[in-house]
């Protein structure tokens, strides 16, 4: 069964600029996170089924969201699960709204959660040995995503393998 995830997917033109801050990330060891697979993970919901998969995407379709504009400038790194991240330093209200709506959408469902608190990242390396140097400041990466997407993450021999299986597209902003 595969591992389903809410994201956020960047386009083009973003993954391009992130790819050029996790060049520019050095001295934390670790594996790089290919630039296919660099995403803001929403929800993860675990393994789940081809019935549990409709249900999420027909609750999904319900939850709606708003755009909003997210700016990557922060680095950091979590010595517990090895790896460095880019972060925004500002968390758009409708961000943190569509994630608790997912999250509540999911819980409805019976989907097991995190009882973290939501932290949106991207996870630039894994299996760092040590924080990056150099790490501030770092060039800043703005982002206006489109909507968000339902994921399925298949774990290879030479890492996972993510399919984004449905996207949902977020209303205009009022602003």
């Amino acid at each position: 069964m595969p591992r389903l995830f809410f994201a956020l997917w960047p386009d083009p033109d973003t993954r391009a600029a992130l790819v050029e801050v996790q060049r520019g990330v050095r001295g934390a060891g670790g594996r790089a996170v290919p630039p296919d697979n660099l995403h803001i993970t929403l929800l993860f919901v675990g393994a789940a089924d081809e019935a549990m998969s409709r249900r999420l995407e027909a609750a999904a379709g319900a939850v709606g969201g708003q755009a909003f504009h997210l700016r990557f400038d922060r680095l950091g790194w979590w010595s517990g699960a090895r790896v460095t991240w880019l972060a925004p330093s500002r968390l758009p209200e409708p961000l943190i709204a569509l994630a608790a709506r997912l999250r509540r959408a999911a819980m409805d469902l019976g989907v097991t959660v995190d009882a973290r608190p939501f932290s949106p990242h991207l996870t630039l390396y894994r299996r760092c040995r040590r924080a990056p140097r150099d790490a501030q400041p770092v060039a800043a990466v703005d982002w206006q995503p489109d909507g968000f997407c339902l994921v399925a993450s298949e774990t290879r021999a030479e890492g996972a393998r993510y399919d984004v299986l449905r996207h949902w597209s977020f209303a205009p902003s009022s602003h």
